[in-house]
Protein backbone atom coordinates (compact mmCIF):
# COMPACT_ATOMS: atom_id res chain seq x y z
CA UNK A 1 0.00 0.00 0.00
CA UNK A 2 0.97 3.74 -0.44
CA UNK A 3 1.99 4.11 3.01
CA UNK A 4 4.53 1.15 2.99
CA UNK A 5 5.93 2.25 -0.49
CA UNK A 6 9.60 1.80 -0.72
CA UNK A 7 11.36 5.07 -1.73
CA UNK A 8 14.17 4.90 -4.82
CA UNK A 9 16.95 4.36 -2.36
CA UNK A 10 15.61 1.95 -0.32
CA UNK A 11 14.68 -0.26 -3.27
CA UNK A 12 18.14 0.27 -4.93
CA UNK A 13 19.35 -0.89 -1.60
CA UNK A 14 17.31 -3.96 -0.88
CA UNK A 15 17.85 -4.95 -4.70
CA UNK A 16 21.71 -4.31 -4.38
CA UNK A 17 21.77 -6.46 -0.92
CA UNK A 18 19.70 -9.33 -2.68
CA UNK A 19 21.41 -9.32 -5.47
CA UNK A 20 24.68 -9.40 -3.97
CA UNK A 21 23.92 -12.43 -1.34
CA UNK A 22 22.09 -14.64 -4.15
CA UNK A 23 25.48 -14.18 -5.92
CA UNK A 24 27.65 -15.20 -3.23
CA UNK A 25 25.12 -18.38 -2.73
CA UNK A 26 25.64 -19.27 -6.35
CA UNK A 27 29.26 -18.86 -6.02
CA UNK A 28 29.15 -21.34 -3.55
CA UNK A 29 27.47 -23.30 -5.02
CA UNK A 30 29.37 -23.51 -8.10
CA UNK A 31 32.68 -24.41 -5.41
CA UNK A 32 30.87 -27.28 -4.18
CA UNK A 33 30.12 -28.59 -7.60
CA UNK A 34 33.76 -28.27 -8.70
CA UNK A 35 34.93 -29.77 -5.56
CA UNK A 36 32.05 -33.33 -5.60
CA UNK A 37 34.61 -35.13 -7.71
CA UNK A 38 37.78 -34.39 -5.65
CA UNK A 39 36.54 -33.91 -1.92
CA UNK A 40 32.45 -35.33 -1.75
CA UNK A 41 32.69 -34.10 2.00
CA UNK A 42 33.27 -30.53 1.23
CA UNK A 43 30.80 -30.68 -1.49
CA UNK A 44 28.39 -31.64 0.92
CA UNK A 45 29.38 -28.98 3.17
CA UNK A 46 29.48 -25.81 0.82
CA UNK A 47 26.34 -27.20 -0.81
CA UNK A 48 24.56 -26.85 2.73
CA UNK A 49 26.15 -23.15 3.48
CA UNK A 50 25.11 -21.83 0.34
CA UNK A 51 21.90 -21.60 1.63
CA UNK A 52 21.38 -22.83 4.92
CA UNK A 53 22.62 -21.98 8.20
CA UNK A 54 26.20 -24.34 8.86
CA UNK A 55 25.74 -27.28 11.21
CA UNK A 56 28.65 -27.94 12.70
CA UNK A 57 32.51 -26.15 13.33
CA UNK A 58 33.89 -27.30 10.14
CA UNK A 59 31.03 -25.76 8.45
CA UNK A 60 31.07 -22.40 9.69
CA UNK A 61 34.76 -22.30 9.29
CA UNK A 62 34.25 -22.56 5.71
CA UNK A 63 31.29 -19.98 5.89
CA UNK A 64 33.81 -17.59 7.83
CA UNK A 65 36.82 -18.11 5.25
CA UNK A 66 34.60 -18.12 1.84
CA UNK A 67 33.02 -14.75 3.32
CA UNK A 68 36.15 -13.40 4.36
CA UNK A 69 37.49 -14.21 0.58
CA UNK A 70 34.84 -12.84 -1.37
CA UNK A 71 35.07 -9.28 0.80
CA UNK A 72 38.44 -9.39 0.55
CA UNK A 73 39.83 -10.11 -3.08
CA UNK A 74 36.32 -9.65 -4.80
CA UNK A 75 34.90 -6.71 -2.91
CA UNK A 76 38.47 -5.52 -2.23
CA UNK A 77 36.80 -4.48 1.07
CA UNK A 78 38.39 -4.78 4.70
CA UNK A 79 37.41 -7.28 7.09
CA UNK A 80 39.03 -5.89 10.22
CA UNK A 81 38.51 -8.89 12.41
CA UNK A 82 36.95 -12.26 12.19
CA UNK A 83 35.25 -11.71 15.51
CA UNK A 84 35.27 -13.44 19.08
CA UNK A 85 35.74 -16.82 17.77
CA UNK A 86 35.80 -18.63 21.20
CA UNK A 87 32.11 -17.07 21.53
CA UNK A 88 31.16 -17.77 18.22
CA UNK A 89 32.52 -21.21 17.72
CA UNK A 90 31.05 -22.38 21.08
CA UNK A 91 27.74 -23.48 20.52
CA UNK A 92 29.46 -25.65 17.29
CA UNK A 93 31.91 -26.95 19.34
CA UNK A 94 29.64 -28.17 22.12
CA UNK A 95 27.20 -29.49 19.55
CA UNK A 96 30.07 -32.00 17.83
CA UNK A 97 31.39 -33.30 20.93
CA UNK A 98 27.83 -34.22 21.75
CA UNK A 99 26.79 -35.46 18.50
CA UNK A 100 30.28 -37.14 18.34
CA UNK A 101 30.40 -35.38 15.21
CA UNK A 102 34.17 -34.11 15.81
CA UNK A 103 36.70 -35.13 18.88
CA UNK A 104 38.35 -32.30 20.60
CA UNK A 105 41.53 -33.03 19.07
CA UNK A 106 40.11 -33.00 15.80
CA UNK A 107 38.47 -29.68 16.02
CA UNK A 108 41.80 -28.58 17.35
CA UNK A 109 42.78 -29.68 14.16
CA UNK A 110 40.29 -28.18 12.22
CA UNK A 111 41.16 -24.77 13.91
CA UNK A 112 45.29 -25.24 12.81
CA UNK A 113 44.05 -25.79 9.31
CA UNK A 114 41.61 -22.47 9.93
CA UNK A 115 44.52 -20.67 10.78
CA UNK A 116 47.18 -21.54 8.39
CA UNK A 117 44.52 -20.59 5.76
CA UNK A 118 44.77 -16.76 6.55
CA UNK A 119 48.16 -17.01 7.03
CA UNK A 120 48.69 -17.72 3.72
CA UNK A 121 47.13 -15.52 1.93
CA UNK A 122 49.44 -12.46 3.48
CA UNK A 123 47.15 -10.42 4.36
CA UNK A 124 48.44 -7.02 4.45
CA UNK A 125 49.69 -5.67 8.86
CA UNK A 126 47.99 -9.42 9.76
CA UNK A 127 44.20 -10.67 10.01
CA UNK A 128 42.87 -10.08 13.47
CA UNK A 129 40.89 -12.50 15.39
CA UNK A 130 39.36 -11.73 19.12
CA UNK A 131 39.38 -13.90 22.05
CA UNK A 132 38.11 -13.49 25.87
CA UNK A 133 36.46 -10.84 27.98
CA UNK A 134 32.50 -9.99 29.41
CA UNK A 135 29.01 -10.18 26.97
CA UNK A 136 26.33 -8.31 27.00
CA UNK A 137 25.02 -9.46 30.09
CA UNK A 138 28.65 -9.17 31.98
CA UNK A 139 29.29 -12.85 32.24
CA UNK A 140 32.84 -13.54 31.12
CA UNK A 141 33.23 -15.64 27.76
CA UNK A 142 36.85 -17.23 27.97
CA UNK A 143 35.95 -21.10 27.80
CA UNK A 144 37.36 -24.42 26.28
CA UNK A 145 37.55 -22.91 23.23
CA UNK A 146 39.79 -19.87 24.13
CA UNK A 147 42.42 -22.34 25.19
CA UNK A 148 42.58 -24.30 22.29
CA UNK A 149 42.30 -21.51 19.66
CA UNK A 150 45.28 -20.46 21.43
CA UNK A 151 47.43 -23.88 21.95
CA UNK A 152 46.93 -24.67 18.32
CA UNK A 153 48.00 -21.12 17.16
CA UNK A 154 51.14 -21.46 19.07
CA UNK A 155 52.29 -24.68 17.63
CA UNK A 156 51.74 -23.49 14.59
CA UNK A 157 53.91 -20.24 15.70
CA UNK A 158 52.68 -18.18 12.70
CA UNK A 159 52.08 -14.39 13.30
CA UNK A 160 49.10 -14.21 11.15
CA UNK A 161 46.41 -14.08 12.18
CA UNK A 162 46.90 -11.98 14.95
CA UNK A 163 45.23 -12.22 18.11
CA UNK A 164 43.14 -9.55 20.30
CA UNK A 165 42.69 -10.72 23.94
CA UNK A 166 40.21 -9.09 25.90
CA UNK A 167 40.65 -8.90 29.57
CA UNK A 168 38.25 -8.26 32.38
CA UNK A 169 37.91 -8.94 36.18
CA UNK A 170 37.07 -12.34 35.33
CA UNK A 171 39.32 -13.39 32.95
CA UNK A 172 41.07 -16.77 34.33
CA UNK A 173 44.26 -15.98 35.76
CA UNK A 174 45.30 -19.10 33.62
CA UNK A 175 44.37 -18.08 30.08
CA UNK A 176 45.99 -14.81 30.36
CA UNK A 177 49.27 -16.82 31.87
CA UNK A 178 48.90 -19.68 28.49
CA UNK A 179 48.90 -15.81 26.04
CA UNK A 180 51.91 -14.56 28.37
CA UNK A 181 54.04 -17.70 28.21
CA UNK A 182 53.38 -17.98 24.31
CA UNK A 183 54.54 -14.18 24.06
CA UNK A 184 57.76 -15.32 26.38
CA UNK A 185 58.59 -18.01 24.05
CA UNK A 186 58.65 -15.78 20.84
CA UNK A 187 55.07 -15.65 19.66
CA UNK A 188 54.35 -12.03 20.24
CA UNK A 189 51.39 -11.62 18.12
CA UNK A 190 49.13 -10.81 20.68
CA UNK A 191 47.51 -7.67 22.29
CA UNK A 192 45.90 -7.03 25.62
CA UNK A 193 42.63 -4.88 26.09
CA UNK A 194 41.23 -4.00 29.21
CA UNK A 195 37.55 -4.33 29.34
CA UNK A 196 37.19 -1.68 32.50
CA UNK A 197 38.59 1.21 30.44
CA UNK A 198 37.55 0.27 26.44
CA UNK A 199 33.66 -0.36 27.72
CA UNK A 200 33.95 3.20 29.91
CA UNK A 201 35.64 4.80 26.74
CA UNK A 202 32.99 3.56 24.83
CA UNK A 203 29.81 5.01 27.39
CA UNK A 204 31.37 8.01 27.42
CA UNK A 205 30.42 8.70 23.81
CA UNK A 206 26.98 7.67 24.35
CA UNK A 207 26.72 3.57 23.82
CA UNK A 208 24.91 1.70 26.94
CA UNK A 209 27.13 0.06 28.75
CA UNK A 210 25.12 -3.03 27.19
CA UNK A 211 26.59 -2.03 23.99
CA UNK A 212 29.80 -1.33 24.52
CA UNK A 213 30.26 -4.81 26.84
CA UNK A 214 30.09 -6.26 23.12
CA UNK A 215 32.49 -5.02 21.44
CA UNK A 216 35.59 -6.03 19.22
CA UNK A 217 38.95 -4.53 18.71
CA UNK A 218 39.57 -3.96 14.86
CA UNK A 219 42.80 -3.26 13.00
CA UNK A 220 45.23 -2.89 15.70
CA UNK A 221 43.81 -2.28 18.77
CA UNK A 222 40.43 0.35 18.07
CA UNK A 223 37.39 -0.16 19.65
CA UNK A 224 33.73 -1.15 18.13
CA UNK A 225 30.71 -2.41 19.35
CA UNK A 226 30.19 -5.64 16.62
CA UNK A 227 26.92 -5.43 14.46
CA UNK A 228 25.89 -2.44 14.63
CA UNK A 229 29.26 0.23 14.63
CA UNK A 230 30.45 0.62 11.19
CA UNK A 231 33.48 3.02 12.39
CA UNK A 232 36.27 4.50 9.71
CA UNK A 233 39.40 4.24 12.57
CA UNK A 234 42.55 5.49 10.79
CA UNK A 235 40.66 8.47 8.74
CA UNK A 236 43.33 10.90 10.14
CA UNK A 237 46.06 11.76 12.36
CA UNK A 238 47.63 14.50 13.72
CA UNK A 239 51.73 14.96 14.61
CA UNK A 240 51.84 16.31 18.39
CA UNK A 241 55.19 17.32 17.67
CA UNK A 242 54.45 18.76 14.77
CA UNK A 243 52.16 20.84 16.39
CA UNK A 244 54.81 21.86 19.26
CA UNK A 245 56.86 22.91 16.08
CA UNK A 246 54.24 25.22 14.81
CA UNK A 247 53.41 26.78 18.17
CA UNK A 248 57.52 27.82 17.81
CA UNK A 249 57.64 28.75 14.83
CA UNK A 250 53.98 31.36 14.20
CA UNK A 251 51.64 28.00 12.89
CA UNK A 252 54.79 27.95 10.01
CA UNK A 253 56.39 24.62 9.15
CA UNK A 254 60.48 25.48 9.79
CA UNK A 255 61.76 23.02 7.04
CA UNK A 256 59.41 24.80 3.95
CA UNK A 257 57.70 27.91 5.51
CA UNK A 258 54.60 27.13 4.79
CA UNK A 259 51.74 28.19 7.10
CA UNK A 260 50.29 24.84 7.94
CA UNK A 261 49.04 25.68 11.34
CA UNK A 262 47.59 28.96 13.34
CA UNK A 263 49.87 31.99 13.97
CA UNK A 264 50.53 32.77 17.44
CA UNK A 265 51.33 35.83 19.50
CA UNK A 266 54.44 36.25 20.83
CA UNK A 267 55.20 33.95 23.46
CA UNK A 268 56.36 35.70 26.97
CA UNK A 269 55.90 32.65 29.37
CA UNK A 270 55.69 29.15 29.46
CA UNK A 271 51.82 29.80 30.13
CA UNK A 272 51.59 31.00 26.61
CA UNK A 273 53.59 28.38 24.52
CA UNK A 274 51.01 25.77 26.56
CA UNK A 275 48.37 27.84 24.96
CA UNK A 276 50.06 27.35 21.60
CA UNK A 277 50.73 24.34 21.33
CA UNK A 278 46.76 23.63 22.46
CA UNK A 279 45.78 25.98 19.97
CA UNK A 280 47.41 24.15 17.22
CA UNK A 281 45.85 20.97 18.52
CA UNK A 282 42.44 22.32 17.92
CA UNK A 283 42.98 24.00 14.93
CA UNK A 284 44.86 20.97 12.65
CA UNK A 285 41.70 18.57 14.59
CA UNK A 286 38.91 21.25 13.14
CA UNK A 287 40.97 21.12 9.95
CA UNK A 288 41.21 17.55 9.63
CA UNK A 289 37.83 17.02 10.50
CA UNK A 290 36.50 18.75 7.85
CA UNK A 291 38.66 17.31 5.26
CA UNK A 292 37.03 13.86 6.35
CA UNK A 293 33.49 15.12 6.35
CA UNK A 294 34.08 16.64 2.64
CA UNK A 295 35.50 12.62 1.55
CA UNK A 296 32.49 10.95 3.81
CA UNK A 297 30.12 13.35 1.69
CA UNK A 298 30.82 10.82 -1.33
CA UNK A 299 31.23 7.75 0.52
CA UNK A 300 27.78 6.42 -0.57
CA UNK A 301 28.98 7.06 -3.95
CA UNK A 302 32.40 5.69 -4.04
CA UNK A 303 32.23 2.49 -2.10
CA UNK A 304 28.68 1.59 -1.36
CA UNK A 305 29.03 -1.91 0.37
CA UNK A 306 25.51 -3.82 0.30
CA UNK A 307 27.35 -7.10 1.75
CA UNK A 308 28.57 -6.01 4.79
CA UNK A 309 24.78 -4.05 4.86
CA UNK A 310 23.08 -6.85 4.95
CA UNK A 311 24.61 -8.07 7.75
CA UNK A 312 23.57 -5.26 9.85
CA UNK A 313 20.21 -5.02 11.12
CA UNK A 314 19.79 -1.90 11.50
CA UNK A 315 20.65 -1.34 7.61
CA UNK A 316 18.22 -3.62 6.81
CA UNK A 317 15.61 -2.00 9.11
CA UNK A 318 16.30 1.44 7.82
CA UNK A 319 16.99 0.04 4.07
CA UNK A 320 20.12 2.43 4.41
CA UNK A 321 23.75 1.36 2.95
CA UNK A 322 26.06 0.82 5.99
CA UNK A 323 28.62 3.75 4.21
CA UNK A 324 25.45 6.22 3.77
CA UNK A 325 24.96 6.12 7.33
CA UNK A 326 22.82 2.89 7.71
CA UNK A 327 23.96 1.45 10.78
CA UNK A 328 23.29 2.83 14.34
CA UNK A 329 26.78 3.96 14.98
CA UNK A 330 28.70 5.68 11.97
CA UNK A 331 31.58 7.00 13.66
CA UNK A 332 35.06 8.07 12.77
CA UNK A 333 38.92 8.16 13.79
CA UNK A 334 41.27 10.53 14.28
CA UNK A 335 45.03 9.42 16.02
CA UNK A 336 47.41 11.61 17.90
CA UNK A 337 50.69 10.54 17.56
CA UNK A 338 54.02 11.12 19.48
CA UNK A 339 52.52 12.23 23.25
CA UNK A 340 55.84 11.22 25.13
CA UNK A 341 57.71 13.19 22.22
CA UNK A 342 55.38 16.49 22.90
CA UNK A 343 55.33 15.58 26.55
CA UNK A 344 59.41 16.17 26.87
CA UNK A 345 59.05 19.05 24.34
CA UNK A 346 57.00 20.81 26.86
CA UNK A 347 59.41 19.89 29.73
CA UNK A 348 62.72 20.75 28.32
CA UNK A 349 60.83 24.63 27.39
CA UNK A 350 59.64 24.74 30.76
CA UNK A 351 63.07 23.86 32.42
CA UNK A 352 65.47 25.21 29.87
CA UNK A 353 63.89 28.53 29.07
CA UNK A 354 61.21 29.45 31.88
CA UNK A 355 62.78 28.62 35.02
CA UNK A 356 67.04 28.18 34.20
CA UNK A 357 66.66 30.85 31.85
CA UNK A 358 69.56 28.57 30.11
CA UNK A 359 68.39 30.44 26.33
CA UNK A 360 65.76 32.94 25.64
CA UNK A 361 62.73 30.99 23.47
CA UNK A 362 63.95 33.10 20.24
CA UNK A 363 66.81 31.51 20.91
CA UNK A 364 65.91 27.84 21.38
CA UNK A 365 63.27 28.34 18.15
CA UNK A 366 66.28 28.77 15.89
CA UNK A 367 68.31 26.50 16.99
CA UNK A 368 65.54 24.13 15.90
CA UNK A 369 65.59 25.32 12.42
CA UNK A 370 69.53 25.37 12.41
CA UNK A 371 68.79 21.45 13.63
CA UNK A 372 71.31 22.55 17.05
CA UNK A 373 74.19 23.82 15.01
CA UNK A 374 76.55 24.93 17.60
CA UNK A 375 74.92 23.79 20.79
CA UNK A 376 75.53 20.51 21.17
CA UNK A 377 76.38 20.51 25.01
CA UNK A 378 73.04 22.08 25.55
CA UNK A 379 71.04 19.60 23.13
CA UNK A 380 73.17 16.73 25.67
CA UNK A 381 71.65 18.65 28.46
CA UNK A 382 68.04 18.79 27.49
CA UNK A 383 68.42 14.99 26.30
CA UNK A 384 69.48 14.06 29.99
CA UNK A 385 66.30 16.33 32.06
CA UNK A 386 64.65 14.28 34.93
CA UNK A 387 61.84 15.42 33.74
CA UNK A 388 60.64 13.12 30.66
CA UNK A 389 57.59 10.72 29.83
CA UNK A 390 57.84 7.37 31.05
CA UNK A 391 59.42 7.98 34.24
CA UNK A 392 57.00 8.33 36.76
CA UNK A 393 58.08 12.02 37.34
CA UNK A 394 55.59 14.23 38.48
CA UNK A 395 56.11 17.55 36.29
CA UNK A 396 56.40 15.58 32.96
CA UNK A 397 53.28 13.15 34.10
CA UNK A 398 51.28 16.49 34.49
CA UNK A 399 52.54 17.51 31.01
CA UNK A 400 50.82 14.33 29.33
CA UNK A 401 47.74 14.14 31.18
CA UNK A 402 47.05 17.63 30.58
CA UNK A 403 47.73 17.32 26.97
CA UNK A 404 46.00 14.27 26.20
CA UNK A 405 43.22 15.65 28.10
CA UNK A 406 43.20 18.90 25.62
CA UNK A 407 43.77 16.34 22.50
CA UNK A 408 40.86 14.26 23.34
CA UNK A 409 38.55 17.15 23.88
CA UNK A 410 39.53 18.86 20.38
CA UNK A 411 38.03 16.00 18.58
CA UNK A 412 35.15 13.85 20.84
CA UNK A 413 31.76 14.70 19.78
CA UNK A 414 32.54 16.86 16.74
CA UNK A 415 29.88 15.69 14.22
CA UNK A 416 31.39 14.04 11.30
CA UNK A 417 30.43 13.14 7.66
CA UNK A 418 27.79 10.11 8.16
CA UNK A 419 25.11 10.66 10.95
CA UNK A 420 28.08 9.87 13.46
CA UNK A 421 31.05 11.23 15.62
CA UNK A 422 34.48 11.76 16.22
CA UNK A 423 36.53 9.27 18.19
CA UNK A 424 40.02 10.20 19.23
CA UNK A 425 43.21 7.40 19.53
CA UNK A 426 45.98 8.22 20.78
CA UNK A 427 48.79 5.89 18.84
CA UNK A 428 51.15 6.08 15.89
CA UNK A 429 51.85 2.63 14.56
CA UNK A 430 55.24 3.11 12.29
CA UNK A 431 53.77 6.64 11.21
CA UNK A 432 56.69 7.49 14.11
CA UNK A 433 59.60 6.94 11.25
CA UNK A 434 57.20 9.04 8.51
CA UNK A 435 56.05 11.49 10.38
CA UNK A 436 59.52 12.28 12.54
CA UNK A 437 61.11 12.33 8.95
CA UNK A 438 59.11 15.53 8.43
CA UNK A 439 59.40 17.40 11.81
CA UNK A 440 62.08 19.63 12.67
CA UNK A 441 64.80 19.23 15.71
CA UNK A 442 62.86 19.53 18.93
CA UNK A 443 63.78 20.69 22.48
CA UNK A 444 63.95 17.35 24.17
CA UNK A 445 67.05 16.94 22.34
CA UNK A 446 65.95 15.76 19.46
CA UNK A 447 67.48 16.25 15.89
CA UNK A 448 65.45 16.87 12.87
CA UNK A 449 64.21 13.78 10.78
CA UNK A 450 64.92 11.37 13.94
CA UNK A 451 61.84 9.17 14.82
CA UNK A 452 59.26 10.46 17.15
CA UNK A 453 57.83 8.59 20.35
CA UNK A 454 56.28 5.38 19.36
CA UNK A 455 52.31 4.95 20.82
CA UNK A 456 52.17 5.15 24.39
CA UNK A 457 55.93 4.19 24.52
CA UNK A 458 59.14 6.96 25.96
CA UNK A 459 61.11 8.21 23.53
CA UNK A 460 63.35 5.84 22.55
CA UNK A 461 65.57 4.54 25.74
CA UNK A 462 64.39 7.73 28.13
CA UNK A 463 62.55 5.47 30.23
CA UNK A 464 65.59 5.20 33.14
CA UNK A 465 63.41 3.79 36.04
CA UNK A 466 61.72 0.02 34.80
CA UNK A 467 58.81 -0.79 33.39
CA UNK A 468 56.43 0.12 36.50
CA UNK A 469 57.47 3.93 36.12
CA UNK A 470 56.59 3.83 32.75
CA UNK A 471 53.21 2.14 32.92
CA UNK A 472 52.81 4.61 35.94
CA UNK A 473 53.53 7.42 33.74
CA UNK A 474 51.00 5.48 30.92
CA UNK A 475 48.23 5.48 33.34
CA UNK A 476 48.82 9.04 34.62
CA UNK A 477 46.55 9.97 31.35
CA UNK A 478 42.68 9.33 31.23
CA UNK A 479 42.93 6.73 28.58
CA UNK A 480 39.18 6.40 28.88
CA UNK A 481 39.32 9.57 26.32
CA UNK A 482 40.50 7.77 23.88
CA UNK A 483 38.25 5.07 22.27
CA UNK A 484 39.40 4.57 19.08
CA UNK A 485 42.34 3.09 20.87
CA UNK A 486 45.95 3.74 22.76
CA UNK A 487 48.76 0.93 23.15
CA UNK A 488 51.56 0.57 25.59
CA UNK A 489 54.70 -1.38 23.60
CA UNK A 490 56.89 -2.73 26.19
CA UNK A 491 60.48 -4.95 25.98
CA UNK A 492 61.19 -7.71 28.88
CA UNK A 493 64.62 -9.49 28.78
CA UNK A 494 64.19 -13.13 29.13
CA UNK A 495 66.45 -12.94 31.92
CA UNK A 496 63.44 -10.91 33.56
CA UNK A 497 60.45 -13.58 32.93
CA UNK A 498 61.87 -16.75 32.98
CA UNK A 499 60.65 -19.54 35.03
CA UNK A 500 57.18 -19.34 36.89
CA UNK A 501 58.07 -16.19 39.10
CA UNK A 502 59.05 -14.55 35.60
CA UNK A 503 55.54 -15.53 34.14
CA UNK A 504 53.92 -14.20 37.44
CA UNK A 505 55.69 -11.11 37.19
CA UNK A 506 54.37 -10.58 33.77
CA UNK A 507 51.13 -11.34 34.57
CA UNK A 508 51.75 -8.49 37.27
CA UNK A 509 52.74 -6.14 35.30
CA UNK A 510 49.46 -6.42 32.83
CA UNK A 511 46.78 -6.37 35.89
CA UNK A 512 49.09 -3.33 36.90
CA UNK A 513 48.61 -1.54 34.21
CA UNK A 514 45.16 -2.49 33.70
CA UNK A 515 43.72 -1.85 37.35
CA UNK A 516 45.75 1.76 36.69
CA UNK A 517 43.46 2.58 33.81
CA UNK A 518 45.72 1.42 30.44
CA UNK A 519 43.41 0.47 27.62
CA UNK A 520 45.97 -2.27 25.95
CA UNK A 521 49.31 -3.31 26.17
CA UNK A 522 51.42 -5.65 23.76
CA UNK A 523 55.43 -6.30 23.62
CA UNK A 524 58.40 -8.63 23.26
CA UNK A 525 60.75 -10.87 24.90
CA UNK A 526 64.13 -10.71 23.72
CA UNK A 527 67.57 -9.49 24.38
CA UNK A 528 69.61 -7.15 21.73
CA UNK A 529 72.61 -9.59 21.05
CA UNK A 530 69.99 -11.92 19.45
CA UNK A 531 68.92 -9.02 17.66
CA UNK A 532 72.45 -7.59 16.67
CA UNK A 533 73.36 -11.41 15.16
CA UNK A 534 69.83 -11.50 13.48
CA UNK A 535 70.54 -8.21 12.02
CA UNK A 536 74.16 -8.90 11.13
CA UNK A 537 73.45 -12.50 9.53
CA UNK A 538 69.74 -12.87 8.27
CA UNK A 539 69.84 -15.86 6.86
CA UNK A 540 69.95 -17.65 10.16
CA UNK A 541 66.99 -16.03 12.06
CA UNK A 542 64.79 -15.63 9.51
CA UNK A 543 61.80 -16.71 11.62
CA UNK A 544 62.21 -14.10 14.49
CA UNK A 545 59.28 -12.17 15.00
CA UNK A 546 59.26 -9.04 16.70
CA UNK A 547 56.01 -7.49 17.26
CA UNK A 548 56.24 -4.18 15.28
CA UNK A 549 53.16 -1.99 16.67
CA UNK A 550 49.58 -3.45 15.85
CA UNK A 551 51.01 -6.61 13.90
CA UNK A 552 53.89 -8.30 13.83
CA UNK A 553 57.01 -9.26 11.37
CA UNK A 554 60.02 -11.19 10.63
CA UNK A 555 62.73 -8.80 12.20
CA UNK A 556 65.26 -9.34 9.25
CA UNK A 557 62.82 -7.81 6.90
CA UNK A 558 62.22 -4.15 8.62
CA UNK A 559 64.14 -1.61 7.79
CA UNK A 560 67.65 -1.09 9.08
CA UNK A 561 66.02 2.33 10.81
CA UNK A 562 63.04 -0.07 12.92
CA UNK A 563 66.25 -2.54 13.74
CA UNK A 564 68.16 0.23 15.37
CA UNK A 565 65.44 1.62 17.58
CA UNK A 566 64.70 -2.41 18.41
CA UNK A 567 68.28 -2.77 19.03
CA UNK A 568 68.77 0.52 21.09
CA UNK A 569 65.34 -0.05 23.51
CA UNK A 570 66.54 -3.51 23.85
CA UNK A 571 70.16 -2.70 24.83
CA UNK A 572 68.65 0.20 27.30
CA UNK A 573 66.56 -2.57 29.42
CA UNK A 574 69.50 -4.85 29.48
Amino acid sequence: DGKNALSESMSVFYSSCIDTLTSVSEFIQRLARASESINPKSAECLKNIACNPPKNTYEAMQLILIFFVVYEFVLCGRLRTLGRLDEMFLPFYKNDLENGTFTKDQIKELFKYFLCRFHAMKIAYDQPLLLGGIDRNGNEVTNELSYMIVEAYNELNIHSPKIHIRVSDKTPESFVKLVLSCIRGGNSSFVFACDNTVIRSLTKLGMTECEARDYVLIGCYEAAIWGIEVPCTGSGRINLAKCAELAMNGGKDMATGKQIGRAVGKIRSYKDFETAVKEQISYLSAKTADYIRAIESLYPDIYPDPLLSSMLDNCVECGTDAYAGGAKYNNSSINFAGIATLTDIMAAVKKVVFEEKRISFEELCTLMKNNWRGAEKLRLYCGSLKEKYGNGNKAADDIARDMAKHTAQSLNGIPNGRGGYFKAGLFSIDNCFPLGEKTAATPDGRYAGEPLSKNLCSTTAKDRNGITALAQSVAAMDLSDFSNGSVLDVIMHPTAVSGEDGLCAMYGVLKTFFDAGGFAMHGNVFDAKKLREAQENPEKHSTLQVRVCGWNAYFVNLSKKEQDEFIKQTEHIS
